[in-house]
This record gives C-alpha cells, structure tokens and sequence, in this order.
C-alpha cells in the first residue's frame, strides 16, 4: 500500500471477508494500525441489501 499512511483507517474487502481478514492481519502486522475487514464481505453486504456498485 505505497499511497496509504500508517495511520491511515482502511477497510478491506473480499467475496467472503476470509482473503481480507488475511490481508488486514499482514498490513497490521507491517504497522498499518487502523486496518479492518468488511465482515462477510460482498456476499453479507449484498444479502443485507446494500447497493453494489461496479465499474
């Protein structure tokens, strides 16, 4: 993540939040101290209703 700051807050997605889970426990680990996962990612966000937006 070369454009984010250490203390930077971040919220990271997967389809299912386990790849991302993975991803914030690295980033955390290399002083990222503001990283969370989207929990159940896309899927749970999309079942909870929420608009998905794609490019």
């Amino acid at each position: 993540m070369p454009d984010a700051q250490k203390d930077e807050e971040m919220v990271l997605q997967c389809g299912s939040g386990y790849r991302s889970n993975i991803a914030a426990s690295i980033l955390r680990q290399a002083g990222y101290s503001r990283v969370k996962s989207l929990a159940g990612g896309v899927f749970a966000w999309s079942n909870a209703g929420f608009p998905l937006i794609s490019s």
